[in-house]
Protein backbone atom coordinates (compact mmCIF):
# COMPACT_ATOMS: atom_id res chain seq x y z
CA UNK A 1 0.00 0.00 0.00
CA UNK A 2 1.38 3.40 -0.91
CA UNK A 3 2.07 5.95 1.80
CA UNK A 4 -0.49 8.28 0.22
CA UNK A 5 -3.25 5.63 0.41
CA UNK A 6 -2.17 4.74 3.97
CA UNK A 7 -2.57 8.29 5.21
CA UNK A 8 -5.73 8.83 3.14
CA UNK A 9 -7.35 5.89 4.93
CA UNK A 10 -6.23 7.25 8.31
CA UNK A 11 -7.52 10.72 7.41
CA UNK A 12 -10.84 9.17 6.44
CA UNK A 13 -11.04 7.52 9.87
CA UNK A 14 -10.38 10.85 11.55
CA UNK A 15 -13.09 12.51 9.52
CA UNK A 16 -15.51 9.71 10.26
CA UNK A 17 -14.92 10.06 14.00
CA UNK A 18 -15.54 13.77 13.78
CA UNK A 19 -18.66 13.48 11.69
CA UNK A 20 -20.09 11.23 14.35
CA UNK A 21 -19.34 13.83 17.00
CA UNK A 22 -20.01 17.14 15.26
CA UNK A 23 -22.84 18.56 13.18
CA UNK A 24 -21.07 21.68 11.94
CA UNK A 25 -17.32 21.58 11.28
CA UNK A 26 -16.57 25.17 12.28
CA UNK A 27 -15.04 24.90 15.74
CA UNK A 28 -14.85 27.96 17.94
CA UNK A 29 -17.88 29.67 16.41
CA UNK A 30 -21.50 30.00 17.45
CA UNK A 31 -22.31 27.26 14.93
CA UNK A 32 -20.57 24.49 16.89
CA UNK A 33 -22.86 21.69 17.95
CA UNK A 34 -24.03 22.64 21.47
CA UNK A 35 -23.84 18.97 22.51
CA UNK A 36 -20.04 19.35 22.49
CA UNK A 37 -20.01 22.09 25.14
CA UNK A 38 -19.77 19.56 27.99
CA UNK A 39 -16.48 18.38 26.43
CA UNK A 40 -14.79 21.77 26.89
CA UNK A 41 -11.82 21.42 29.22
CA UNK A 42 -12.11 17.61 29.31
CA UNK A 43 -9.40 15.07 28.59
CA UNK A 44 -10.19 12.68 25.75
CA UNK A 45 -8.13 9.49 25.73
CA UNK A 46 -7.36 7.47 22.63
CA UNK A 47 -6.01 4.10 23.75
CA UNK A 48 -3.92 2.32 21.11
CA UNK A 49 -3.43 -1.36 21.86
CA UNK A 50 -0.01 -1.51 20.17
CA UNK A 51 3.45 -0.02 20.65
CA UNK A 52 4.17 3.47 19.30
CA UNK A 53 5.23 3.59 15.67
CA UNK A 54 3.05 0.86 14.16
CA UNK A 55 0.09 1.07 11.83
CA UNK A 56 -2.66 1.49 14.43
CA UNK A 57 -0.56 4.07 16.27
CA UNK A 58 -0.19 6.02 13.01
CA UNK A 59 -3.93 5.85 12.36
CA UNK A 60 -4.54 7.20 15.86
CA UNK A 61 -2.07 10.07 15.49
CA UNK A 62 -3.62 11.16 12.20
CA UNK A 63 -7.14 10.92 13.67
CA UNK A 64 -6.09 13.05 16.66
CA UNK A 65 -5.00 15.88 14.34
CA UNK A 66 -8.57 16.04 13.01
CA UNK A 67 -10.08 15.67 16.44
CA UNK A 68 -7.98 18.59 17.79
CA UNK A 69 -9.18 20.77 14.93
CA UNK A 70 -12.82 20.23 15.82
CA UNK A 71 -12.45 19.84 19.58
CA UNK A 72 -10.00 22.67 20.33
CA UNK A 73 -11.08 23.06 23.95
CA UNK A 74 -10.25 19.41 24.77
CA UNK A 75 -6.95 17.81 25.63
CA UNK A 76 -6.54 14.67 23.54
CA UNK A 77 -4.04 12.11 24.77
CA UNK A 78 -2.83 9.01 22.96
CA UNK A 79 -1.98 6.21 25.37
CA UNK A 80 -0.24 3.16 23.93
CA UNK A 81 -1.02 -0.03 25.90
CA UNK A 82 0.48 -2.95 23.96
CA UNK A 83 0.54 -6.59 24.90
CA UNK A 84 -1.08 -9.99 24.47
CA UNK A 85 -2.18 -9.38 20.88
CA UNK A 86 -4.20 -6.21 21.68
CA UNK A 87 -5.89 -7.78 24.72
CA UNK A 88 -4.29 -5.61 27.43
CA UNK A 89 -5.19 -2.33 25.68
CA UNK A 90 -8.71 -3.51 24.95
CA UNK A 91 -9.16 -4.53 28.58
CA UNK A 92 -8.26 -0.93 29.50
CA UNK A 93 -10.77 0.49 27.01
CA UNK A 94 -13.49 -1.78 28.40
CA UNK A 95 -12.74 -0.72 32.01
CA UNK A 96 -13.02 2.98 31.10
CA UNK A 97 -15.99 5.01 32.27
CA UNK A 98 -18.73 5.00 29.60
CA UNK A 99 -18.68 8.80 29.35
CA UNK A 100 -17.65 9.26 25.72
CA UNK A 101 -14.14 10.43 26.63
CA UNK A 102 -12.26 7.21 25.76
CA UNK A 103 -11.76 5.80 22.29
CA UNK A 104 -9.79 2.75 21.20
CA UNK A 105 -7.65 1.89 18.21
CA UNK A 106 -6.38 -1.62 17.51
CA UNK A 107 -7.10 -5.01 16.01
CA UNK A 108 -10.48 -5.40 17.62
CA UNK A 109 -11.83 -7.51 14.75
CA UNK A 110 -9.15 -10.06 15.58
CA UNK A 111 -10.11 -9.96 19.23
CA UNK A 112 -13.62 -11.06 18.35
CA UNK A 113 -12.16 -14.43 17.41
CA UNK A 114 -9.95 -14.53 20.49
CA UNK A 115 -13.04 -13.91 22.63
CA UNK A 116 -14.97 -16.66 20.81
CA UNK A 117 -12.09 -19.05 21.43
CA UNK A 118 -12.09 -18.18 25.15
CA UNK A 119 -8.52 -16.92 25.16
CA UNK A 120 -7.04 -16.29 28.60
CA UNK A 121 -6.67 -12.72 29.82
CA UNK A 122 -9.75 -11.30 28.14
CA UNK A 123 -11.68 -9.09 30.57
CA UNK A 124 -13.99 -7.51 28.00
CA UNK A 125 -17.13 -8.35 26.07
CA UNK A 126 -16.92 -6.89 22.58
CA UNK A 127 -20.69 -7.18 22.19
CA UNK A 128 -21.03 -4.54 24.92
CA UNK A 129 -18.59 -2.08 23.30
CA UNK A 130 -19.56 0.60 20.76
CA UNK A 131 -17.98 0.46 17.30
CA UNK A 132 -17.38 3.56 15.20
CA UNK A 133 -15.45 2.32 12.17
CA UNK A 134 -12.83 0.02 10.72
CA UNK A 135 -9.68 1.77 9.50
CA UNK A 136 -8.28 -1.12 7.46
CA UNK A 137 -9.32 -4.25 5.63
CA UNK A 138 -7.43 -7.22 4.34
CA UNK A 139 -7.96 -9.86 1.69
CA UNK A 140 -7.66 -13.45 2.85
CA UNK A 141 -5.65 -15.84 0.63
CA UNK A 142 -4.82 -19.52 1.12
CA UNK A 143 -1.69 -20.76 -0.67
CA UNK A 144 -0.59 -24.39 -0.45
CA UNK A 145 2.49 -26.30 -1.64
CA UNK A 146 2.06 -27.87 -5.06
CA UNK A 147 3.08 -31.26 -3.62
CA UNK A 148 -0.10 -31.43 -1.50
CA UNK A 149 -3.06 -33.38 -2.93
CA UNK A 150 -5.44 -30.39 -2.88
CA UNK A 151 -6.44 -28.54 -6.04
CA UNK A 152 -9.63 -26.83 -4.88
CA UNK A 153 -10.94 -25.35 -1.64
CA UNK A 154 -13.45 -28.22 -1.57
CA UNK A 155 -10.51 -30.65 -1.43
CA UNK A 156 -9.15 -28.75 1.56
CA UNK A 157 -12.55 -28.73 3.29
CA UNK A 158 -12.93 -32.47 2.75
CA UNK A 159 -9.47 -33.29 4.09
CA UNK A 160 -9.52 -35.98 6.76
CA UNK A 161 -6.72 -34.39 8.81
CA UNK A 162 -6.19 -30.72 9.62
CA UNK A 163 -3.56 -28.84 7.64
CA UNK A 164 -0.53 -27.82 9.68
CA UNK A 165 0.16 -24.12 9.18
CA UNK A 166 2.08 -21.42 10.96
CA UNK A 167 0.18 -18.49 12.43
CA UNK A 168 1.31 -15.11 13.66
CA UNK A 169 -0.49 -15.52 16.96
CA UNK A 170 -3.83 -16.22 18.60
CA UNK A 171 -5.53 -13.19 17.00
CA UNK A 172 -3.91 -13.60 13.57
CA UNK A 173 -6.11 -14.16 10.53
CA UNK A 174 -5.12 -17.82 10.07
CA UNK A 175 -5.93 -18.65 13.69
CA UNK A 176 -9.23 -16.75 13.42
CA UNK A 177 -10.26 -18.73 10.34
CA UNK A 178 -9.31 -21.97 12.05
CA UNK A 179 -11.26 -21.03 15.18
CA UNK A 180 -14.41 -20.24 13.21
CA UNK A 181 -14.13 -23.46 11.27
CA UNK A 182 -13.65 -25.44 14.46
CA UNK A 183 -16.72 -23.82 16.03
CA UNK A 184 -18.81 -24.48 12.92
CA UNK A 185 -18.05 -28.17 12.47
CA UNK A 186 -16.54 -31.18 14.15
CA UNK A 187 -13.13 -30.58 12.57
CA UNK A 188 -10.79 -27.66 12.10
CA UNK A 189 -9.80 -26.53 8.63
CA UNK A 190 -6.25 -25.97 9.85
CA UNK A 191 -4.15 -25.95 12.96
CA UNK A 192 -2.15 -22.77 13.53
CA UNK A 193 1.01 -23.24 15.52
CA UNK A 194 2.08 -19.64 15.91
Amino acid sequence: MSLKKYFSRAAFMGCLLLLMMIQTPIAGSADVDPRLEPLEGKIVRLIVSTKPGGGYDTYARVAVQYMKKYLPECTIIIKNIPGAGHIIGTNEIYRSKPNGLTFGMGNHKGLLFAQLAGQKGIRFDLAKMSWLANVAGETQVLILRKALPYTTITDVRNATAPLRMGASGPTGSLRRSSTLRARGSSKSLCRGDG
